[in-house]
């Protein structure tokens, strides 16, 4: 049996790489560039332009195109980038690469938050944004010339289309996002002109952008091809054929979009994308993006085929499938082997599985008393404490974590001293302390050691987790331990992600384990994790059901935070979340400061050694991401 690495002998054999993930982003500020004068394009073009079926790049590109500062040099065009994917259900992996909206969060994260509420977003894709003095009116001005993937001008109709046409057509949402209306009054968006957006606000809403144009909701769905599947102008059309055309739509062949790359061939294999001709992005000598003209993501079916591929020199860039902790010698010790360099990133990603959520309006006729006790504040407390999250840390992590009951990020820009005790509340592991909360609760022990509701029933709990997700495997088996340890029939359901997510959707879930990510700005996962229970929105409170005893007043100061445009103010009320979210603790954090492991092989260039990940690559710009050799 091969012995498992101590942390003090992976610390020096990796030459304490993983510092990296502590230290600030020294030196790696990109600074604003002015807009280039002329323009170059990648040799792939060439030939099509000069046959005619292509315009010249000047054509294809914005009036005014977004510049990228590359992370340290000018990159090269050519090549395909290499990554990898689970399997057909795994769209995020190569979502993370086309996830552009039309603002973005800048790399800057102390300038930013700075700036928040209303003001310090990268306008990006979009040419400039003004928001009115309250909050209650946005104004979007879109980057002129600015062009689909098929060469089809991105203009505000694009827009309309999604939001009225799709996302407030009750034919084809019944329900409509409960975040396109405040207070029950729907948003207003009106296009005066076709590069103008305007969002009126019934109330104060600084936090629409976290909700609606940071990510695609906006750039994957074109009217002009749309619409041939849209009732509304198709009378042949159904909405079955809207939703099957636009489902994931950044992921089907032909479906134009403005990201850098395109999907060419999407099969049981896997994904392959081609740079997109008409990307309105440059570097600063001109030359338009992306530097790559392939981006390749074959399915390997699990996590540890993963590694063995990167091991194998068979990958150039990868973030979501290789959070593996338990791997970190393995891939160490092969950088050589596979020509590639394991990197620590600021951020925590989800697939670390530190995150422990709860059930609040169990289906479950035939269990009444867990339906109460899922929503009572000191059991989850008792099931919080009797975690051992040190053990947890240094058996799983090799202690790079920190123990927390709170995910915020230590860097984080709304990190401060008192932070370090706020986040501390009901983390310590105490296991005399939960077997007094316990007992307080009634649920006696049996004499099996089993406790037992008042009614003689026995506590059960099943905790799922999804199996292809190799450390929310590890966690779950090692949280099952120390729950059976206070008397808790607790049974572990491991399963496909697809099937968790279905328990999950029918309410019939005790309680499963994710991961923690953006918790350097809670805002960028406005409904999820470090802002607020998830999967646990009012949506789900249905037939009477009332949301748990405190809930409502956690809506309530998120609600303030979104409405609350003065910069200060708005960071005290992330403190005072983060207060309450400890006291009541909705769902069960473990760890905060986990690094975000990359691996970047030895032949790319641009990608930085200290980046960031709030959720994912695409804040350190991919498509300025380029081949060496």
């Amino acid at each position: 049996m091969t012995k498992r690495m101590t942390r003090r002998e992976f610390l020096l054999m990796s030459g304490m790489a993983m510092a990296a993930a502590s230290l600030p982003l020294a030196g790696l500020r990109r600074v604003a560039a002015q807009t280039p004068t002329s323009f170059k394009q990648a040799p792939m073009l060439d030939e099509l332009v000069k046959a005619g079926t292509l315009p010249p790049v000047e054509a294809r590109l914005p009036k005014v195109p977004a510049v990228v500062v590359p992370t340290n040099e000018v990159g090269k065009y050519g090549g395909t980038i290499r990554a990898f994917m689970l399997n057909q259900t795994d769209n995020p992996a190569i979502g993370n690469f086309l996830n552009y909206g039309l603002l973005h969060v800048p790399r800057d994260l102390e300038q930013f938050v700075s700036n928040l509420p209303l003001n310090g977003w990268d306008s990006y894709l979009t040419e400039a944004y003004e928001w009115n003095a309250d909050a209650t009116q946005l104004t979007i001005k879109l980057r002129d010339g600015l062009k689909w993937s098929d060469g089809a001008p991105f203009t505000s109709e694009d827009v309309m289309f999604r939001w009225y046409d799709m996302l407030m057509d009750k034919e084809f949402i019944p329900t409509p996002p409960a975040s396109l209306f405040i207070n029950g009054e729907a948003i207003v968006l009106e296009a005066p002109d076709a590069l103008t957006l305007v969002f009126k606000f019934p109330a104060p809403f600084a936090n629409f952008p976290f909700v609606w144009l940071r990510e695609s909701h906006f750039t994957l769905y074109p009217k002009h091809y749309l619409m041939q599947w849209h009732p509304r102008y198709t009378k042949t059309a159904t909405y079955q054929d809207l939703q099957e055309k636009s489902s994931i739509a950044a992921l089907q062949p032909g479906i134009p979009s403005l990201t850098p790359w395109v999907i060419k061939t999407s099969d049981t294999t896997g994904i392959l994308m081609e740079r997109n001709p008409y990307f309105g992005v440059v570097d600063t000598e001109g030359n338009q993006l992306p530097y790559a003209d392939y981006y390749h993501a074959p399915f390997v079916g699990t996590q540890q085929n993963g590694v063995l591929k990167a091991i194998a020199g068979e990958v150039d860039v990868v973030e979501r499938n290789i959070q593996l902790f338990d791997q970190l010698p393995t891939l160490k010790e092969n950088e050589a082997r596979g020509d590639y360099k394991l990197l620590f990133w600021r951020g925590t990603a989800f697939t670390a599985g530190t995150l422990i959520n709860f059930n609040y309006n169990l289906k479950d006729p035939e269990n009444p008393e867990l339906f109460d006790l899922l929503r009572n504040k000191d059991f989850r407390v008792a099931l919080s404490v009797a975690l051992d999250r040190a053990d947890i840390n240094d058996t799983l992590y090799y202690g790079l974590g920190r123990p927390t009951s709170y995910g915020l990020s230590s860097k984080s820009p709304y990190w401060d001293e008192e932070m370090s005790t706020i986040t501390q509340t009901n983390a310590e592991y105490d296991l005399a302390r939960a077997e007094s909360l316990l007992d307080g609760l009634g649920l006696t022990k049996n004499a099996d050691g089993i406790r037992q509701f008042p009614s003689g029933k026995p506590v059960s709990i099943i905790l799922d987790v999804a199996s292809e997700i190799t450390m929310h495997l590890k966690v779950a088996e090692m949280v099952v331990r120390s729950w059976q340890a206070l008397g808790i029939n607790v049974t572990l359901n491991a399963s496909s992600r697809s099937l968790v997510f279905e328990r999950i959707g029918n309410r019939s879930f005790h309680a499963f384990i994710w991961g923690i990510d953006a918790n350097e700005i809670p805002l960028v996962r406005y409904d999820f994790e470090v802002m607020s229970p998830m999967y646990s929105e009012a949506s789900i409170y249905t037939d009477g059901v009332v949301p748990p005893e405190g809930q409502q007043a956690l809506w309530d100061l998120r609600s303030q935070i979104y409405a609350e445009v003065d910069p200060d103010k708005s960071r005290a009320l992330h403190k005072e979340v983060a207060k309450y979210r400890v006291d009541w603790m909705f769902n069960i954090h473990l760890l905060g400061d986990l690094p975000v492991l990359i691996v970047r092989h030895n032949r790319m260039g641009n990608i930085p050694d200290e980046g960031i990940s709030l959720q994912n690559v695409i804040y350190e710009k991919p498509e300025q991401f380029y081949i060496k050799s």
